[in-house]
């Protein structure tokens, strides 16, 4: 009994660590790129172009067939080979071989090789420019977090620092030193800081569940990213000139270079 209650407790344990799992922002990406059905797709799109541009290369060599056979005839038949009547069992054994080659066709398969290149490079770029925009979403939506769990911060400590001002001014109100009225409207103006709270709890949630679905992950449970420590320093000078950065670009960017193709 005692046997089975340490399992229990060990996967008890195990569950509970791997519910309190930190995600970091690249842990987020890598996962998207890696799970990501789109990005599967447009893999196996690269794939097939890449097949078809090697069936396209494979058609330009020569062909060669060759096969044989063998048979067996009974009864009365003629035989073939000396044009007779046969009854007994006749045997034939046939073999071919065969080959062609295209000499001359226009041009029309080495410009369909070159036009399966054409496809496979924009097929790649297009597979770039989507994991591209999934990193772009996955980070977005990861400092859409970091963002709402600051606001959610930011109107609990506003909720609690009026809350301590209202105890104050209810004494005072008790006391006969101050007027009615002043509670009240602080009352309204915490009821409305309380409001914006339970707003900014619910965005948060919203923006854990999107991220979540952008991730394709089974549930939202136990999901948890980590909120880097940054320290704000001296802003650092652009070192590079504007036609560098659209160098850079050009060389760089799929959505760029798919565009120039296209060209």
């Amino acid at each position: 009994m005692r046997k089975y209650f340490l399992i229990i407790c060990c996967l008890v344990l195990v569950n509970s660590l791997k519910a309190q799992e930190v995600w970091t922002i690249e842990k987020c990406v890598e996962y998207a790129l890696s799970n990501n059905i789109q990005i599967k797709q447009q893999l196996l799109q690269v794939k097939n172009q890449q097949a078809l541009l090697q069936q396209d290369k494979l058609s330009m060599l020569p062909s060669l067939n060759a096969g044989a056979a063998h048979g067996y005839n009974f009864g009365q038949t003629v035989d073939r080979y000396t044009n007779e009547f046969a009854t007994d069992r006749v045997q034939t054994d046939n073999f071919y071989l065969g080959s062609s080659v295209t000499l001359f066709e226009g041009f029309q398969k080495l410009n369909q090789v070159k036009q399966r290149k054409v496809d496979l490079e924009v097929s790649e770029y297009d597979k770039d420019k989507f994991m591209d925009d999934v990193t772009l979403l996955i980070a977005s939506g990861y400092l859409q977090i970091l963002f709402y769990k600051e606001l959610v911060k930011t109107a609990e400590n506003q909720l609690n620092a009026t809350e301590l001002q209202s105890e104050r001014l209810k004494k005072l109100v008790d006391a006969g030193a101050l007027a009615q009225g002043d509670f009240y409207t602080l009352e309204a103006q915490r009821a409305l800081e309380n409001s914006q709270v339970v707003s900014a709890r619910n965005n948060l949630d919203i923006s854990y569940l999107t991220l979540v679905q952008m991730l394709d992950l089974p549930t939202a449970e136990g999901f948890e990213i980590e909120s880097p420590d940054l320290e704000l320093g001296p802003q650092p000078e652009l070192a590079l000139t504007a036609e560098q950065i659209y160098g850079f670009a050009l060389e760089t960017q799929p959505a760029i270079k798919r565009f120039c193709r296209d060209q």
